[in-house]
């Protein structure tokens, strides 16, 4: 009869009689929201006190065959998802264990137990409340389990408490200093917290996982606490020069700031590694052409057509290369060999547009006169023409009309079509070509 009592009385929770600090601090994050994450400390993330109902169940008299037995219970009940019934048994072996047979095991199960039954429950928060109370009872015993750390900032990431999360996610990143996963949270963890030892973290991160992202967040880091984005990418390169993702990501933001220098080991790098790499090669040539190496620059856009003969890109990269060489024949054959591509893309039309412009600045800068005549006038006709046909695709439509303004007052006059008699052929033998 006494047990039956006993059993009964276990099945209410327990939860309405864990007198600790911690209720205070959850009640005042509702209250809070966000801010509360800055006045918290670690001290108000644990429990004060671990006193609850089944505390009275503690006993040096409890033999360690009494144990077994309640332990066997718990295991068949949580088995069979009756956690309720699980608890009480789980709750006397942590108390009454004195072999540590159980101790590890037992903190983690009875946090399971508490964990799904919250997941129905209508007052889930009481049961996290409960699980965050073993828990940290737990690791008051075992401070460096790690499955313990894990529920506990888990439960914390959860509750929106991430400056509680921190420690936890330090003692798994202790344990598995390079999980890409657990390095990803704690970094974004501190940079939430404004913590300037996400950096470190992140570095860690993008050294075992140097995926765009990761390096992307590292330079957001940086430059939130004043220091020089370019560390990161450099840094992640120097790292692992054959590591292809770290290497374009330090050629591609090279390219940004101007220093083609740079920009040139790390898309050689690249190419080193994966010679048909489109990304490589295209940064290649563009920090060729940056450093005014034309004819190497050219080599490398020939490079990439062979290898990707219809990529409208390379071959509108290659015509213009071309131009800047002033190749204007070649320019324009490899202009409509990308328009033959795909005559709706606007990169053809644009690109056509802008030698025709070169082709204009190259012409009249061989005369003695400064100013532009009929023909020249004639020909940025054409490119404005060009830049019309560009529009069609809609993500050229800005640029283009962009163009197209400031070409038009370069446009013959009324008069200058009159004198004329509107002529619309080209007699300039420097334009012989367009013919």
């Amino acid at each position: 009869m006494k047990f039956f009592t006993e059993k009964l009385k276990s099945i209410i929770i327990p939860v309405f009689l864990m007198m600790f600090s911690m209720s205070v601090v959850f009640a005042q994050d509702d209250m809070m929201g966000e801010d509360n994450n800055a006045a918290m400390s670690n001290e108000d993330c644990k429990p004060k006190s671990f006193d609850t109902s089944y505390m009275k169940f503690q006993s040096d008299t409890i033999s360690q065959r009494q144990v077994e037995i309640w332990f066997s219970f718990a295991q068949e009940d949580f088995k069979h998802k009756e956690y309720r019934k699980a608890i009480p048994y789980y709750w006397k072996v942590m108390l009454n264990d004195k072999s540590g047979r159980y101790g590890k095991f037992t903190y983690s199960k009875l946090a399971d137990c508490y964990s799904e039954m919250g997941k129905t429950a209508e007052n889930s928060r009481a049961y996290l409340d409960s699980t965050l109370l073993v828990v940290y009872k737990g690791l008051e015993k075992f401070p460096k389990n790690e499955r313990l750390h894990y529920r506990a900032g888990s439960l914390h990431r959860r509750l929106s408490q991430n400056i509680c999360a921190i420690p936890h996610y330090e003692a798994l990143v202790e344990k598995h200093p390079e999980s890409a996963s657990y390095l990803k949270i704690l970094a974004k963890l501190l940079f939430g917290a404004e913590d300037e030892r996400c950096i470190e973290v992140q570095q860690r991160l993008v050294k075992v996982d140097p995926a765009v992202e990761n390096n992307n967040l590292l330079r957001q880091m940086l430059e939130f606490f004043d220091k020089d984005p370019m560390q990161a990418v450099v840094g992640a390169f120097e790292q692992d020069t054959t590591n292809v993702v770290s290497a374009l990501a330090l050629g591609k933001e090279a390219l940004i700031n101007g220093n083609y220098k740079l920009a040139l080991r790390a898309f050689n790098a690249a190419w080193l590694v994966e010679p048909q790499n489109l990304d490589g090669l295209d940064g290649k040539a563009k920090s060729l052409e940056g450093l005014g190496r034309m004819s190497e620059a050219l080599k490398t856009y020939k490079q990439i057509v062979n290898f990707y003969p219809s990529n409208i890109g390379a071959l509108s990269n290659l015509a213009y290369t071309y131009a800047s060489l002033k190749n204007f024949s070649a320019a324009r054959s490899y202009a409509y060999k990308a328009r033959k591509v795909d005559p709706n893309k606007g990169a053809s039309y644009m690109v056509m547009a802008r030698i025709l412009e070169e082709a204009v600045e190259y012409c009249s800068g061989k005369r003695d006169k400064n100013e532009y005549t009929y023909d020249d006038k004639l020909v940025f006709e054409k490119a404005g023409a060009e830049y019309a046909k560009a529009k069609r695709d809609p993500n050229y439509v800005t640029q283009a009309d962009s163009r197209i303004r400031a070409l038009r007052p370069f446009y013959r006059t009324k008069e200058e079509k009159f004198l004329k008699n509107n002529r619309k052929n080209i007699k300039d033998t420097c334009y012989n070509w367009l013919k």
